[in-house]
């Protein structure tokens, strides 16, 4: 390999471009596992998947009445891959049956 296509193969890698492609591709929408909970309790009222924080509330807004009124905090750890959603502790008590 010549210095001068090594360089640019460093370059490529360098912004994420490898050659021989990546294994997560850019076009693949990233699944986070969500976790809505009540603010101070540690189990979850609901858990699913999601692709990511606008997905997050539309599931939000689908299992619980007032979701955007209670005050929802949002938390996403985008290394590990989970979102989580704290509720104020009244929301509970709004579950859609």
């Amino acid at each position: 390999m010549t210095r001068e296509k090594r360089k640019v193969t460093k370059q490529m890698e360098s912004v994420g471009g490898d050659r021989r492609g990546s294994k997560q591709s850019s076009s693949l929408p990233l699944s986070f596992a969500l976790e809505i909970r009540v603010r101070g309790q540690t189990s979850y009222l609901h858990r699913q998947h999601c692709t990511g924080l606008e997905d997050a509330v539309r599931i939000g807004r689908k299992w619980f009445m007032a979701f955007q009124a209670r005050n929802p905090w949002f938390v996403q750890d985008s290394k590990r891959k989970r979102i989580f959603i704290l509720l104020d502790p009244e929301t509970e008590s709004l579950l859609r049956q």
